[in-house]
């Protein structure tokens, strides 16, 4: 069987989600965290995944990334890319949930890299740079007009345009995993970027003008191409208030000092660009919390292990009172049931806002999984409705 015949019948087999399940979902995303304090959604969204090896083959290797086809292979082909992705997207329909299936392109490093002339290679799915770039080869940057010149900006236009022709009316092609303009400048200049903080400020500022420059001019393009709005975009499986989502890894590794001289400016920036967004970092970023939370434009902050970054109950203190959000959530306990779960979680907050809750089921376990959405927004109408009216 050709692999464009498998993706038809595997598209056949994902749970299909209504269009008015959709809307009821995009509103209460949309409402979570969108710069009006005053704005409540009717529930906190939930996103229920399953747990079902069925749902993709074995993984090849436990250091690989992959399930059957590697990335440089789905780099070179937009089938084998949207392969790769189907599985996570059965899962996010499987149950009653507020998922927005969807289908999220790989090219993030590879292209940015490439659109620099910076050689990549891959190694175990990981993508990095062969060199970094020289004061001289940054002040000699000149990106085109017309992105699409650039071959991998030319590529992932194709795999997008090719999702759109394929997939179901309730998935959507989405953007990819986004690299703020300091963590593209910080992959194509390393570690040496904050030294010329230090000793080549001009050069930090250089690059950090054409990286922004590239964000949010390819953010603006890849949206155009799937007719994404700019009031939300969907990432994982997830709708996000805003136009684009800012991956700002490498910022934690930065004083406030030096955030708020040489990154947030153009944070800013691109946010302010983009009508809005999410922030994303892995790690411990807690010293840079505060500036993020005072960005206007910031919505919210989709952390990577929210756990590092302090007491969890006193970091979602801080979003509140700046009326921003976050994926806050606790640890389920060993045979902690979900009822006595989901109401040590909601015992955080008195408001239908602030944050939104990833858990999952077994897919032997239909009927619990089949009604964790519904114990959820009964447990908000419990709960939230009695603080607020003792």
């Amino acid at each position: 069987m050709k692999l464009q015949q498998e993706i038809d019948e595997y598209i056949k087999t994902i749970q299909p989600v209504s269009r008015d399940e959709l809307q009821a979902s995009r509103k209460r995303w949309l409402k979570l965290s969108n710069g009006n304090a005053q704005d409540e959604p009717d529930y906190l969204p939930i996103i229920v995944n399953s747990i079902d090896p069925a749902c993709a083959q074995e993984k090849i290797n436990p250091f690989q990334n992959h399930h059957r086809f590697s990335l440089l292979e789905q780099l070179e082909n937009p089938e084998k890319m949207l392969y790769e992705q189907l599985a996570s997207v059965k899962k996010a329909c499987r149950f009653p949930s507020d998922g927005i299936p969807s289908v999220s392109i790989r090219h993030g490093n590879a292209f940015l890299g490439e659109a620099f002339e910076v050689p990549m290679r891959i190694v175990a799915d990981t993508t990095y740079t062969q060199r970094y770039l020289t004061v001289e080869e940054i002040e000699r940057i000149d990106l085109p007009d017309d992105l699409t010149e650039i071959p991998i900006i030319k590529n992932v236009v194709e795999f997008l345009r090719y999702c759109q022709s394929v997939l179901p009316e309730h998935v959507s092609p989405a953007l990819y995993f986004m690299m703020s303009p300091y963590d593209l400048a910080f992959m194509l200049r390393g570690e040496q970027l904050i030294l010329d903080m230090y000793d080549n400020p001009h050069a930090v500022h250089l690059l950090m003008r054409k990286t922004t420059d590239l964000f949010v001019r390819a953010t603006r393009l890849f949206k155009k191409v799937i007719d994404e709005s700019y009031d939300g975009y969907l990432f994982t499986n997830s709708l996000f208030s805003g136009g684009g989502h800012l991956c700002e890894d490498s910022c934690i590794l930065l004083s406030p000092e030096l955030h708020e001289q040489f990154s947030l400016p153009y944070t800013i920036e691109a946010l302010d660009e983009l009508n809005g967004g999410w922030v994303h970092f892995c790690g411990d970023g807690r010293q840079l919390l505060g500036s993020y939370l005072a960005l206007p434009n910031m919505f919210g902050i989709n952390y990577g292990q929210m756990g590092l970054n302090g007491p969890r109950d006193g970091t979602l203190k801080r979003f509140m009172q700046k009326g921003k959000a976050c994926n806050f959530a606790l640890a389920k306990e060993k045979n902690e049931a979900y009822p006595a779960y989901f109401r040590r979680i909601l015992s955080h907050v008195d408001r239908r806002k602030f944050f939104y809750l990833q858990t999952g089921a077994s897919a032997e376990d239909r009927e619990t999984g089949q009604g964790l959405r519904r114990l959820w927004q009964d447990l908000q109408d419990e709960l939230i409705l009695s603080r607020n009216t003792s």
